[in-house]
């Protein structure tokens, strides 16, 4: 999107889509915010003049589809045997309006002179003017003509490194059979090698050298000499594609003018088949933020079969944004009441979260039939931006609709790029495959109004939320007499994991929670697991909750509690339970954990009966689902550990 231009004074910040040149990089990024760049990139501006209907049409290429596909449009090739599809020609001066090339925007006449005053459409004409020189810097001038090959096309990477004192070269010349008298180069130099602010010389920079073969060709007139012999050198050895840009200065007659002639010279280090096989089949646009429409009024979906796959006897509280937020306590007490201005503040966290999600809004969108499902292609849908569940909810609205009715589709089937939609039976009566759809993302507030949920719980959350020293109880036993048989023997010869372990396996009933930390890769999660282990070893009452914060961070201490050793057998699928969200795909679980997962009878993932649901030692959920025990009514204290890895 962006280039810049060394002179000897002068660097200019290109915005090539719109075409503008700026003076720092802190004006281009401004110019990069404005509603005229966004709407350039996006294809909405523009204008283009139709030869059919004589009339110059605005809105770029959006507005220049929607003027082809008119009936009035339509109409009018057929009657004048024109070409059909048209192109758009150069606007052209109508109806008392001049067309600026500069600006490409229609000027009323009587506003001209004004126009022409404005900063940025000079700013706009600088640029033309700096193209202009761009390309007649390649061209010959003054009778000196720059012949040869300045592409090294692609290089093996072995061949290249296989002799580092050997590097590839190629040749050209400078003819001067017209140039005016005392003719010379000057000097010969390239773009990356001078500094933006002073000139200086960075030789380092470039992986290009250039060499004149004649001896002292600075001193000689071009016109007495013949061709100058030039050697291109490239020393890179790494992968990758290297551009830099060689500037020939000359100086001409007495006046010592001094011009340029620039070549580009490129290289690959790399195979071209795999060039070939990632290049881009289309030039990248940024994806343009969607007008923001209002909403008055929606008409409900028709929410999939799974969402109500998990007998839930307790609801979630709605989570709405209070139209006050409570005040921070100052005194740095952390007391009950600051537990509730933490619940109160959560929902403002959300407004953040819909402007993210607000970025993937689409606009124009088609909508494919089948049966009673309408499939909308997602963009970036298989990379997760955005992140889909089934259970989400998105808001439809035909493009020509004037008024704020939507229509609530919710999500049943996910596909790879293409999610499918339910929505009310009147949708169909009105819906089209040639209509377009703008699509507005709902934000998911199930995580939130969990997190209202447990906030808003009885339970004793300062020692969770903020434990203090004057909170921690003593070991129930005596930490220099304990002797544990370790079930995974890499612990044993490990200290900080023995300690871990120990002080899990000692801690007293009511002590806050007890925090493993670590890089990756030092063995957290082994550690939990031991843990695990060692606590349902010690006492057969033991009922624990172990949560993560990803299902393959959940899967994976799910496996390894089951995986059985020459120490020990693995829990079985009485005695552990991993519970999956309904919105769960089947294909993203493990084989190894078929046994210890629930399927309702309507194939949805679930939980069994609540007489089943007690009687396991280890229940295994993510964080998000963790608050399952709660909703299913299983009883408060049912759990003697929680463990979160």
């Amino acid at each position: 999107m962006t280039d810049q231009h060394q002179n000897t004074s002068t660097v200019l910040h290109l915005c090539k889509p719109c075409g503008i040149g700026l003076q720092s990089r802190q004006t281009l990024h401004a110019h990069l915010q404005t509603r005229r760049h966004v709407a350039r990139i996006s294809g909405r501006f523009g204008v283009g003049f139709c030869v059919a209907c004589a009339v110059n049409v605005t809105g770029g290429t959006e507005g220049w589809t929607e003027h082809i596909g008119g009936g009035n449009h339509t109409r009018r090739v057929v009657n004048q045997g024109v070409q059909h599809p048209l192109e758009p020609e150069q606007a052209r001066d109508l109806n008392g309006e001049i067309y600026c090339t500069a600006c490409q925007v229609m000027i009323p006449g009587d506003k001209w002179s004004k126009h022409e005053q404005k900063e940025q459409h000079m700013l706009y004409k600088a640029y033309l003017k700096y193209q202009a020189a761009l390309i007649e810097a390649t061209e010959g001038r003054h009778g000196i003509t720059i012949q040869g090959d300045f592409d090294f096309g692609f290089l093996d990477p072995v061949v290249v490194r296989s002799n580092p004192s050997s590097f590839p070269t190629l040749s050209a010349t400078i003819h001067a059979l017209d140039a005016e008298p005392k003719s010379r180069l000057v000097r010969i130099q390239l773009k990356s090698m001078v500094d933006q602010t002073g000139g200086v010389w960075l030789p380092n920079v470039t992986r290009f050298s250039v060499a004149v073969t004649e001896p002292n060709w600075v001193m000689t007139p071009l016109s007495s000499t013949g061709p100058l012999s030039l050697t291109i050198t490239f020393k890179a050895k790494d992968i990758g594609r290297y551009v830099d840009t060689i500037e020939f200065i000359f100086e001409t007659g007495a006046l010592l003018k001094r011009w340029v002639i620039t070549r580009e010279v490129t290289a690959i280090i790399g195979a071209a088949q795999d060039h070939e096989a990632v290049k881009p089949t289309a030039p990248f646009v940024p994806s343009a933020r969607a007008v923001k429409k209002r909403v008055l009024e929606v008409v409900e979906g028709v929410k999939p079969p799974s969402l109500n796959a998990i007998p839930y006897v307790k609801g979630l509280p709605k989570a709405t944004i209070p139209p006050k937020l409570a005040l921070l306590l100052s005194n740095g007490e952390f007391t009950s009441r600051l537990v509730d201005e933490i619940r109160l503040l959560l929902p403002s966290a959300l407004a953040p979260g819909g402007r993210d999600l607000a970025q993937y809004d689409i606009s124009r969108a088609a909508l494919q039939r089948e049966g009673r499902f309408y499939f909308l292609n997602v963009p970036g849908l298989a990379e997760r931006r955005p992140s889909v569940l089934i259970g989400d909810q998105m808001l439809v609205q035909d493009t020509r609709e004037p008024g704020g009715r939507w229509y609530e589709g919710h999500v049943h089937i996910v596909r790879r790029d293409a999610v499918g939609l339910c929505f009310h039976d009147s949708f169909g009566r009105t819906y089209s495959v040639d209509k377009r759809y703008d699509v507005q993302f709902k934000l998911n507030l199930i995580p939130q109004r969990r997190q209202h949920q447990a906030l808003g719980s009885h339970l004793e959350q300062i020692r969770i939320l903020f434990p203090q020293a004057r909170l921690i109880l003593p070991p129930t036993e005596n930490l220099a007499t304990l002797n544990l048989q370790y079930l995974n023997p890499f612990i044993e010869s490990n200290y900080p994991q023995v300690q871990a372990v120990t002080s899990i396996v000692t801690a007293a009933a009511g002590s806050p929670p007890f925090i493993v930390f670590g890089p990756p890769g030092t063995g957290k999660t082994v550690t939990i697991v031991e843990g695990i282990r060692q606590l349902l070893n010690k006492e057969p009452s033991t009922k624990i909750l172990a949560y993560a914060p990803s299902n393959s961070a959940a899967d994976l201490i799910a496996l390894r509690l089951a995986k059985s050793n020459e120490n020990l057998s693995g829990l079985d699928n009485n005695n552990l339970f991993r519970f999956y969200a309904p919105s769960r795909s089947n294909e993203q679980v493990p084989q190894e954990l078929g046994d210890f997962l629930y399927i309702s009878s309507e194939g949805h993932f679930s939980v069994p009966s609540m007489e089943k649901m007690l009687g396991f030692r280890v229940v295994v959920t993510t964080c998000v689902s963790a608050s399952v025990a709660h909703g299913i009514g299983m009883p408060q204290g049912h759990f003697s550990h929680m463990e979160r890895t």
